[in-house]
């Protein structure tokens, strides 16, 4: 089965979106604490690799490091959505290799990288930050039945790189995992979803998150989901603190119970 395109009929009909609430305060676009022009957030000195960062949000992202100052940036494409196999249909009736091809891209190639990138030689005892770029798909009710292979093989990618933060220590490796938003891209033209559509976020919101992500500002949430959306300084007053304090798995994907 070749991919197939989503379209905005598939997603208004069966997709169910709902606004994050990890906090009261909610953005649409960059604001100052994450802006990349304070210069605590200053990149330079430092190597960035964009996975992805071609087209779409990673070529947001590799903008706002460039306006951070960063010394070198090396980015590597295509987008990923330019590697899914599968699209619209019943999962019972795509071919064994078609969803393969997708856990393939989705998760394996995640453990390939994170492992590559930990154990660089010469490396090994210098902090490394890595910034996740996850997706409502995991979360969102409906998404199962518009893209299933595509639903499944984020939902064991998340949980993969969730795990792998798990097992890190942060001083060595901070890994955040975050969701963008909700952001206008070729993709998205791509499957006929007009831009006034829904209510898209602007590209500098995830752009500049991303930035501050990879700081010491963000090692609190390490190993946590939280949405680029998300008011940064309501995520660690101290009213939030306590809330982590009080619970090891809060802003986590976890089975708790049944």
């Amino acid at each position: 089965m070749s991919r197939s395109k989503v379209s905005a009929e598939d997603i208004s009909d069966k997709v169910v979106f709902s606004a994050p609430v990890g906090v009261k305060t909610i953005h649409k676009t960059t604001y100052p604490t994450i802006s990349v022009t304070r210069p605590e957030l200053s990149q330079a000195g430092k190597t960035i690799l964009v996975t992805g960062g071609s087209a779409g949000i990673g070529q947001g992202i590799v903008r706002s490091y460039a306006e951070a100052s960063a010394s070198r940036i090396i980015v590597t494409g295509p987008p990923p959505w330019h590697s899914r196999k599968s699209g619209p249909g019943a999962l019972i009736s795509f071919s064994l290799d078609t969803v393969w091809a997708d856990y393939v891209t989705n998760v394996r190639s995640q453990l390939d990288f994170v492992q590559r990138f930990r154990a660089q030689k010469g490396f090994e005892d210098k902090k490394k930050y890595l910034v996740f770029i996850t997706t409502a798909v995991i979360h969102t009710p409906g998404i199962d039945k518009v893209m299933p292979s595509y639903y499944l093989t984020k939902q064991a990618s998340h949980s993969l790189v969730q795990t792998l933060a798990d097992a890190s220590d942060p001083k060595l490796l901070q890994i955040n995992l975050v969701h963008p938003g909700l952001i206008y891209s070729e993709a998205a033209a791509k499957a006929g979803i007009a831009p006034d559509s829904l209510p898209f976020d602007d590209m500098k919101l995830p752009a500049d998150y991303s930035v501050w992500a990879a700081t010491e500002e963000a090692t609190f949430l390490h190993g946590k989901l939280a949405w680029a959306a998300w008011d940064v300084d309501e995520l660690r007053s101290e009213e939030s603190k306590k809330v982590f304090e009080s619970n090891p798995h809060h802003l986590s994907i976890r089975l708790i119970g049944v």
